[in-house]
C-alpha cells in the first residue's frame, strides 16, 4: 500500500500540471467552441522560452517565467485573433484542422531550433522532501498541487461571480443571443484565449523539470489534458482539476505495475474512450450558421490524361539518377498517405489523426512477417495491407458513436496508443537496430530499392496510380454518393435507407488500406526498418498538407506528394538552399493564412480553370463524364399499407413530449398533424421514423410491430421522411441527391466501386418525381444555388424518389409564398391519389392543411386533443377553444370563418418539442 501511495503522490504533481493545461482548454472551448489541439504546443512555447532564458542566457527564474508565460499568451491570442475569429462560419472540423496546423508549426519549429534531443531542465522549486505515513513527499509536488488548486478556485470564482464570467457563460450557452444582448463575443473569446494560453505557458514552465523537453512530447501534452477536460465535460473547473489528478495518478501507477512499454502514455486515451464511447456522450459541439466542409471535386476520368500522367512519371524515373528515383519514391509514398486522407476526411467527413500510425502498422506487419516468417515480399506486403485495413476499421469503430471533433480526439489518442504500445516496444520492433528485411523481389525480379531504385520507383508509381483511379472511381460511384450524403447529413442519409455505419467503416477501411500500402512501401525502401517516424505529429503533417492543397480532390494528394519533405520540389530547392526542414512550417503557416478565405484548398481554385480547358478538348479526349441517364418517367402506385402509432409516450430530459399519443395513416390518404409550438408534432414523426424510441406504446407497419427496427430498416421498408430544415446534401447536385435516394443499397458495390463505378441512372420513380416537381432544368445545379421554394421541392422529390409507401412531411410549406403553397397542395394530392402514398403532414399553414387533408390529428402538450375527419375536427369545440379562444360552436374551416366573420385558425410560428 505504501508503494501505491508513493506513486500516487508522484502522479498528483504531474496531474496538477495536466489540470492547468485542461483549464485552458476549458476556457477556450467555453468562449469560442474550439477544441484547441495546439494547446500542448503552446505550453511548449512557454517551456522552451523559459529553458532558453534561464539556462542559456542566465535570466533569473521569475523574469524568465513571466516572459515565457507572455510568449505563450501572444501565440494563443494571435491564433484567435488572426485565424479562429475568421473561421467563425466554418465547420468545427475546419477549426480543429486550423489548431492542428498551429501544432505542426510549433513542433517543427522546435525541432529546427532545438532538435529532437531531450532537454533537461533543473527545477527552481524546492526539491527537499519529508516523510508522512511512510510516503516520501517532495515539496515541489506540494507546491504544484497548491498552485493548481488555487488557480482552479480563482477561475471558478471569477467565472461564477463576475460580469465577465457571466458573459463567458452566456456565450457558451448561445453565442447569437449573447451578441444580441450586447456581449462582444470576439472580446470574450480573445480574453479567454489569452488566459487559457497563459495557463498553458505556466504549465509548460512548471512541467519542464518533471519531464524532459522534446518538441513532440510537449505537443502531445494535449492528450492527457483533453482527458482531464473531458472529465469536467469541458465546462467544470473543479472536475477538470480532479480529472488532471486522476490521469496523473493513473499514469504514475501504470509505470510501476505494468512493465510493458507504452501503457502509461496511452492511459489518457483509455480515459477518453471510456468517457466518450462507452457512456455514449459526445463533446457538446456548439451550432454555427452555414457550416460547410471543404468542397469535393467531381473527377472526370479521361484516358488521355491518365496515359499522359503515367508517361510523365515513367519519364522522370527513367531519365533521372538513382538519387532522384529515391526522391520520386518518397513523393509517391507520401501522396498515397494523403490519398487516404482525401477519402476518409474529404469524401466521408471523418477527421482521422492516425493515418501515419496506420501506415506504420502496415510497415510493422509486413516487415515482421518478412523477417520472422521469411514470407516472400508480395505475400508479406499483401498481409501487411490487409492487417492495416483491419486495424483501420477498428480505429473507425468510434465513428459509429462520435463524429467531427470528438472523432479527431479519439483518433489522436489511438495514434498515440499505436506509437507508444507497438512502436515503442523494442522486443517487437527490434529496438534501435530496427527490423532487418530481405531484398524485395516480384516473380524472381529484384526490385531492391538500393540496387534498383528505378524499379522500386516504378512499383510505387503503379501502386499510386491504381490507388488514385480507385479513389476517383469511388467518388463517381453510388458508394461515393453515400459517403458524401453521410458527410453532409447523417440524419437525412439514414432517413433514405443509407447505412451510416457501413459508409463510415468502409471509408476508414479503404483509407487505412491505402495508408498501410504506403507503410509497406516505406518499410522496404530501406533494408533496415525503424518505426520512430510513424508518429501522431506526422499524421497531423499529412492532414495539414492535404487540406492546404484541397482535401476534397484526388489531385491534391499528388500535389502534396510532390511538395512533401524529401519530395521532388524540396529536393530541387535543396540543391540551392536547404529548405527540407522548413516545408512543414511553411505549409502550416500557409494553411493558417489561407484557410479562412480559401477553405477548399489550392486544387479547388484550379478546378474551374482545368474544367475550362477540358471542355475545349475533342470529345474523344474528354472520357466519361459520369452523367446520369434517366429512365422513363413511370409513375407507379406503391404497395398499400397502414402505419400506426398507439399510446406513445416519450420524454426528453424530464420534459414530457408525448403522452399517450397516437396516429394512423393508410395508403392514398393525407392525415394532418397540427398543434401549437411544443405540442410534440415532430417528436411523433421521430417516433414513427425511428429517430426516437418511445418509453411506452408501439408503432406498427401493416400490422407488424416495428419498435425495434432501425431508422435504415424503416426507410427501406417504405417509411419516407422530409425534415423541417430541409437537410439536403449540399455537396451533391440535385441529380445526385435524387440518385442517393433511389439507388439500391447492396453491399457488393463497396467491393466493385474502386474497379468500376457504374453508370448512374435515375430510377423510374425518381425520373417521374423530376417530371412531377418540374426539376428537369435544375438537375445539374447545386442545392445552394436554388431558391428556397425550389429547395423545398427538391427535398420532397428526394423523399418520393425512394418510393416510400408512407411519407412523413415536416412543414413542407415553410418559406413558400401563396402561389407556391397552392402548387404544393396540388402535388400532395397527386402523390396520395395517383401514387398511392400515405402522407402525414405537419404544417402550420392551416389553409393548406384544411384543403388537402382527409383526416386531422390535433396535439396539445403532447396529448391528443382531437382526431377525425377534417370537417369534424374543424368544428370541434375543444380545438376552437384551445387554439383561437372562439366560442363553442364556431367552425374554423374557411367556410365557417366566412359565415361567422371569424378568421381561420392562424398559422402558428414554427417550433416543436424535440
Amino acid at each position: 500500500m505504501t508503494t501505491f501511495l508513493q506513486f500516487a503522490v508522484l502522479g498528483i504533481g504531474v496531474g496538477a500540471l495536466y489540470a492547468l493545461v485542461a483549464q485552458g482548454l476549458v476556457l477556450i472551448y467555453r468562449s469560442s467552441g474550439v477544441v484547441n489541439f495546439a494547446h500542448g504546443a503552446i505550453a511548449g512555447v512557454g517551456g522552451y522560452t523559459f529553458y532558453e532564458l534561464e539556462f542559456r542566457y542566465s535570466v533569473s527564474w521569475p523574469i524568465a517565467t513571466v516572459v515565457a508565460v507572455a510568449a505563450a499568451t501572444v501565440v494563443g491570442t494571435a491564433m484567435q485573433g488572426l485565424v479562429i475569429r475568421r473561421l467563425r462560419r466554418a465547420s468545427p472540423l475546419m477549426r480543429v484542422i486550423a489548431t492542428t496546423a498551429l501544432l505542426a508549426v510549433i513542433v517543427q519549429a522546435a525541432n529546427v531550433i532545438f532538435s529532437s534531443t531531450p532537454d533537461f531542465v533543473q527545477s527552481f522549486l524546492p526539491t527537499t522532501a519529508f516523510t508522512w505515513g511512510g510516503v516520501s513527499i517532495e515539496m515541489s509536488r506540494v507546491l504544484l498541487t497548491a498552485i493548481a488548486i488555487v488557480l482552479t478556485f480563482a477561475l471558478w470564482a471569477v467565472y461564477r461571480f463576475t460580469r465577465f464570467g457571466l458573459a463567458t457563460t452566456a456565450v457558451a450557452e448561445n453565442e447569437t443571443v449573447a451578441g444580441v444582448l450586447g456581449v462582444s463575443t470576439d472580446r470574450v473569446a480573445l480574453v479567454n484565449w489569452a488566459v487559457g494560453s497563459a495557463l498553458a505557458g505556466l504549465a509548460g514552465v512548471l512541467i519542464a523539470p518533471l519531464v524532459s523537453l522534446t518538441p513532440e512530447g510537449v505537443g502531445l501534452l494535449v492528450v492527457p489534458a483533453l482527458a482531464a477536460a473531458m472529465i469536467g465535460s469541458f465546462s467544470s473547473f473543479p472536475l477538470s482539476l480532479l480529472g488532471g489528478f486522476g490521469v496523473g495518478i493513473l499514469q504514475s501507477e501504470l509505470t510501476h505495475y505494468v512493465s510493458t512499454p507504452g501503457w502509461s502514455g496511452a492511459s489518457p486515451f483509455l480515459v477518453i474512450v471510456v468517457l466518450m464511447v462507452l457512456r455514449g456522450k459526445a463533446l457538446p459541439l456548439r451550432g454555427h450558421v452555414l457550416e460547410r466542409l471543404p468542397r469535393v471535386g467531381r473527377p472526370r476520368l479521361r484516358a488521355f490524361g491518365v496515359v499522359v500522367g503515367l508517361m510523365i512519371g515513367l519519364a522522370i524515373i527513367l531519365a533521372t539518377s538513382a538519387t532522384w528515383q529515391q526522391v520520386f519514391t518518397t513523393s509517391g509514398v507520401f501522396a498515397l498517405i494523403c490519398l487516404s486522407v482525401v477519402l476518409v476526411t474529404g469524401f466521408a467527413g471523418q477527421l482521422s489523426l492516425a493515418q501515419y500510425a496506420l501506415a506504420g502498422m502496415g510497415a510493422f506487419i509486413s516487415a515482421r512477417l518478412d523477417q520472422a516468417a521469411n514470407l516472400p515480399f508480395p505475400l508479406a506486403a499483401l498481409l501487411g495491407v490487409i492487417g492495416g485495413a483491419a486495424i483501420g476499421i477498428f480505429v473507425g469503430l468510434p465513428a459509429l458513436r462520435t463524429r467531427g471533433v470528438n472523432l479527431a480526439i479519439i483518433t489522436l489518442g489511438l495514434g498515440v496508443c499505436i506509437s507508444d504500445i507497438v512502436f515503442g516496444n523494442p522486443s517487437w520492433t527490434g529496438g534501435a537496430a530496427g527490423t532487418v528485411v530481405h531484398s524485395p523481389t516480384i516473380l524472381g525480379l529484384s526490385i531492391d530499392p538500393i540496387t534498383y531504385p528505378g524499379r522500386y520507383a516504378v512499383l510505387c508509381l503503379a501502386v499510386l496510380a491504381l490507388a488514385a483511379l480507385g479513389v476517383a472511381n469511388i467518388r463517381r460511384s453510388r458508394v461515393g454518393r453515400r459517403l458524401l450524403a453521410v458527410r453532409s447529413n447523417e440524419r437525412a442519409a439514414a432517413a433514405l435507407g443509407i447505412s451510416v455505419s457501413s459508409a463510415k467503416l468502409y471509408a476508414f477501411g479503404v483509407a487505412s488500406l491505402l495508408a498501410a500500402a504506403a507503410g509497406v512501401l516505406m518499410a522496404f525502401e530501406g533494408l533496415q526498418v525503424t518505426f520512430t517516424q510513424y508518429t501522431v505529429t506526422n499524421s497531423i503533417y499529412v492532414v495539414v498538407q492535404t487540406v492546404v492543397l484541397g482535401v476534397g480532390y484526388v489531385a491534391a494528394a499528388f500535389m502534396a506528394g510532390v511538395a512533401a519533405p524529401g519530395g521532388l520540389i524540396p529536393h530541387a530547392i535543396d540543391m540551392v538552399v536547404d529548405v527540407d526542414s522548413y516545408i512543414i512550417i511553411f505549409m502550416g503557416l500557409l494553411l493558417l493564412a489561407t484557410l479562412p478565405k480559401f477553405p477548399n484548398g489550392v486544387a479547388a481554385q484550379n478546378a474551374d480553370q482545368f474544367r475550362w480547358l477540358a471542355l475545349r478538348l475533342p470529345r474523344w479526349l474528354r472520357g466519361s463524364t459520369g452523367d446520369a441517364v434517366e429512365a422513363d418517367a413511370v409513375r407507379r402506385r406503391v404497395t398499400t399499407g397502414t402505419l400506426r402509432a398507439e399510446h406513445v409516450s416519450i420524454s426528453f430530459g424530464g420534459v414530457c413530449a408525448l403522452d399517450d399519443a397516437g396516429i394512423e395513416v393508410a395508403s392514398g390518404e393525407i392525415v394532418g398533424l397540427i398543434g401549437p409550438n411544443g405540442a410534440g408534432k415532430t417528436s411523433l414523426l421521430d417516433v414513427l421514423s425511428g429517430f426516437s424510441v418511445p418509453t411506452e406504446g408501439r408503432v406498427l407497419l401493416d400490422g407488424e410491430t416495428i419498435g425495434s427496427w432501425s431508422i435504415v430498416r424503416r426507410a427501406r421498408s417504405g417509411i419516407g421522411r422530409s425534415f423541417q430544415n430541409l437537410e439536403l446534401f449540399d455537396e451533391l447536385t440535385v441529380r445526385e441527391n435524387l440518385l442517393a435516394a433511389c439507388e439500391s443499397r447492396d453491399l457488393l458495390c463497396y467491393l466493385t466501386a474502386p474497379l468500376r463505378p457504374g453508370r448512374a441512372r435515375l430510377s423510374a420513380a425518381a425520373a417521374a418525381a423530376v417530371v412531377e416537381f418540374e426539376l428537369a432544368d435544375y438537375l445539374d445545379e447545386m442545392p445552394g444555388e436554388l431558391s428556397a421554394g425550389r429547395r423545398r421541392l427538391v427535398g420532397l422529390a428526394r423523399a418520393v424518389a425512394s418510393e416510400p409507401s408512407m411519407l412523413l412531411l415536416d412543414e413542407p410549406a415553410a418559406g413558400l409564398d401563396e402561389r407556391e403553397t397552392r402548387e404544393l397542395g396540388d402535388l400532395l394530392r397527386r402523390l396520395a391519389r395517383e401514387w398511392g402514398i400515405g402522407i402525414v403532414l405537419v404544417e402550420h399553414d392551416l389553409s393548406l392543411v384544411l384543403e388537402v387533408c382527409d383526416r386531422l390529428t390535433v396535439l396539445s402538450n403532447g396529448r391528443i386533443l382531437a382526431q377525425g375527419t377534417t370537417s369534424e375536427v374543424a368544428a370541434d369545440p375543444a380545438v376552437i377553444e384551445a387554439f383561437i379562444g372562439a366560442p363553442p360552436g364556431t367552425d374554423i374551416s374557411d367556410e365557417g370563418a366566412e359565415e361567422t366573420n371569424a378568421a381561420p385558425l392562424p398559422a402558428l410560428s414554427r417550433g416543436h418539442v424535440r
